[in-house]
């Protein structure tokens, strides 16, 4: 969605460059909550498809990309074994962020 990398965006910058990217939200092709796009089903650069539609004239779902999938999932209520699995991919996730932690500062 284009507020997720526009207005809500928080970048986290290195100690050696304060520039925030600029990032043309108008080219994100899916504007719809929960929608995303799998490029690798389309020919041509990453836009779902879409790319003779970008820059969208708004940030108005309507003119969201046509190809965009529903990417919303609601997980299942937690079991144990659900509790296990996010856990071992949070310490995934916190293993990834220190190593590159490392690399940037």
């Amino acid at each position: 969605m284009h507020d997720d990398h526009s207005v809500r965006a928080e970048w986290i910058l290195p100690s050696t460059n304060m520039t925030k990217p600029i990032v043309n939200v108008s080219n994100f092709p899916c504007n719809v909550p929960g929608t995303g796009c799998n490029d690798s089903l389309y020919m041509g650069p990453p836009a779902c498809g879409c790319d003779d539609l970008l820059p969208l004239p708004s940030d108005d779902p309507k003119y969201s990309c046509k190809n965009c999938i529903n990417e919303w999932n609601p997980r299942s209520p937690p079991s144990n074994k659900n509790i296990k699995n996010d856990n071992s991919i949070f310490k995934m996730i916190l293993k990834v962020y220190l190593k590159l932690k490392a690399l940037v500062f």
